[in-house]
């Protein structure tokens, strides 16, 4: 029974990685805010206070059937509140179990996330200043777009190790409103994929910053050009103020483009130094996969030799043999070489790309058996270990890489060759 449990703890593990984890759900407990003066704008960092915080469950909000706790929206039905404010402390133990984090939200009208204070998602709000009193969505939501849950994925260094803090302002398009709804969850995600949306999604945004930069440039060489017009109109008593204001314009447009340029950079080259980090974690991951494949393909050859060892002792007429091939029959049911043999070629193309592409292309004719040695060679495996996993002798592995290296009419080393691939 003991020779089966590392055959199950790597079965755990790799079910592991690619669960997800949800820290907040539907119906968590919050914190909120629904008086009628708008809270400072800090109010994302202080403590919660007893008598002016209340808590509830989500969903919050009034005028939905679904609501779990109905936020107060004073007494005049034309003159509401625009905004209502939403805190939870989450805990995280272990940051680097998730590669990405989902934020799922639901939002009538607006919402602005923060994460340990951050502004982290704006959703159908304008990008402007917050304390505009009268700051409110930008459109209303109405129809199926009520129930809709809005999606964002966002990198695992937003949260630090133990309590983190989610803040959520819910905006409303305008006072006279007859509804509001919030409701947020957040999920972790170790499976690679997510990642890989991840990546996706910040391109997106850097492309729209960009078009942004873009258009800001545009709309600055068109003020450029007005103002030369209306320079061009004035007497020539006035041309040197209009030179000194020309000057002035321009120095504002370059200040402001440099500082946008290097704003974009340094977002840039951190995100690039977090796909860094995760790419190198995701390489330690599919190693540490591809070590267990290896070890559970030795796991089998060692019961294999055990199949044979009671085999032989089987035919010994000291020995019970009712006994023995019960105990081979248990042994035969839990191998499976071929199965394991597939996994270990999975892992070790996820770990080597297109290597046993790469070897068919210098040499089509190598059998299934040949490609295995190659691999074996490739992970550096000793040459008393690869007779053993391929149930063969010393010499006859020796005279396989002869053969190998005779098909692939090679005049270098085999070992050399199959390192550079």
């Amino acid at each position: 029974m003991k020779s089966f449990l590392p055959y199950l703890f790597s079965l755990l593990f790799i079910c592991c990685i690619t669960a997800q984890d949800t820290i907040v759900g539907s119906n968590s407990e919050w914190s909120y805010y629904d008086g009628e003066r708008p809270l400072r704008k800090n109010w994302k960092v202080h403590q919660v206070s007893e008598g002016v915080w209340k808590k509830g469950r989500a969903p919050f909000g009034y005028g939905y059937s679904d609501v779990n706790t109905i936020i107060d929206y004073g007494k005049d039905d034309k003159y509401k509140p625009l905004v209502s404010y939403y805190i939870k402390e989450v805990v995280i133990e272990n940051t680097s179990e998730a590669l990405v984090y989902e934020l799922n939200l639901r939002r009538d009208d607006g919402a602005i996330v923060y994460v340990n204070g951050y502004e982290i998602w704006r959703s159908n709000m304008p990008e402007i200043d917050i304390e505009d009193p009268d700051f409110g969505a930008l459109s209303i939501v109405d129809g199926p777009n009520e129930s809709v849950y809005h999606t964002k994925l966002i990198p695992e260094d937003m949260f630090v190790k133990g309590k983190n803090k989610l803040s959520v302002a819910i905006y409303q398009r305008n006072r006279t409103t007859t509804d509001s709804m919030f409701d947020l969850r957040l999920i972790g995600h170790a499976d690679a994929k997510y990642f890989s949306y991840l990546i996706k999604t910040q391109e997106d945004e850097n492309k729209q910053l960009n078009e942004q930069l873009t258009k800001l440039s545009f709309r600055q060489q068109l003020l450029q050009k007005d103002t030369d017009y209306k320079l061009l109109e004035k007497s020539n008593g006035m041309n040197k103020l209009l030179k000194n204001i020309l000057f002035a314009l321009l120095l504002i447009g370059c200040i402001a483009f440099l500082w946008l340029y290097k704003k974009m950079n340094v977002k840039l080259k951190k995100r690039k130094t977090t796909y860094q980090r995760l790419k190198k974690e995701k390489a330690i991951t599919d190693r540490e996969i591809l070590n267990n494949s290896l070890f559970n393909l030795r796991h089998n050859q060692y019961l294999s030799e055990i199949i044979t060892t009671l085999e032989g002792l089987s035919k010994k007429d000291a020995v019970p043999k009712l006994e023995i091939k019960k105990l081979i029959k248990n042994i035969g049911n839990n191998l499976n070489q071929e199965e394991e043999w597939q996994k270990l070629e999975l892992q070790f193309n996820i770990v080597h790309t297109r290597f046993f592409d790469k070897l068919k292309k210098h040499c089509p004719s190598l059998s299934p058996t040949e490609l295995r040695h190659c691999l074996f060679i490739k992970l550096m495996i000793p040459t008393k270990d690869i007779a053993k996993l391929m149930n063969v002798g010393p010499r006859s592995v020796q005279t396989s890489r002869y053969r190998i290296k005779k098909k692939m009419n090679l005049d270098e080393n085999l070992e050399d060759f199959i390192s550079k691939i």
